[in-house]
């Protein structure tokens, strides 16, 4: 039951901005340490988010976490936080761990550290010239001996 309340919270939240965008990273674990130089882990998986502001005016997004409470298994819809991205400016960041390799990306809040450091994201924002394209994005993920990354999708 509280799985389908989080899910109806996210829709409600992501329904609620008039001509709002989204974009979803629909799995992310994010559990290994610093990465190393030479972008390499020694263990677990290193996860980065990247967006891009494509637009000539600042817009607000509201990052929205949702991660697994690992003492009862629900998954839980945390309140949205807010990082503004400047006019055509980009910003990459860890959802999980503070890294020096995140740069400006630093600044972008991460996901609650007491719940699992794996789960999914909503980017959700509304402004620019209300394309789905005034914001884009990346998914990387580095593991101990392999990477990957796709670009995110936008949800209308």
């Amino acid at each position: 039951m509280r799985n389908r309340v989080a899910v109806a919270l996210v829709l409600l939240l992501s329904s609620t901005t008039a001509f709002s965008h989204t974009l979803n990273v629909p799995f992310f674990s994010d559990n290994s340490g610093v990465v190393n130089q030479g972008g390499t882990v020694s263990s677990g998986f290193a996860s980065f988010i990247g967006v891009l502001n494509t637009t000539a005016s600042p817009i607000v997004i509201n990052i929205v976490y949702l991660q697994t409470d690992p003492g009862t298994g629900d998954i839980l819809v945390q309140a949205p936080q807010q990082y503004t991205l400047d006019a055509r400016e980009g910003v990459s960041w860890r959802p999980m761990i503070d890294d020096p390799s995140e740069g400006a990306g630093l600044g972008v809040p991460n996901g609650n550290p007491s719940l699992s450091s794996s789960g999914s994201i909503q980017i959700i924002w509304s402004g620019g010239d209300n394309t789905n394209l005034s914001v884009i994005g990346r998914f990387v993920q580095i593991g101990p001996n392999q990477a990957f990354s796709h670009v995110l999708e936008t949800a209308e």
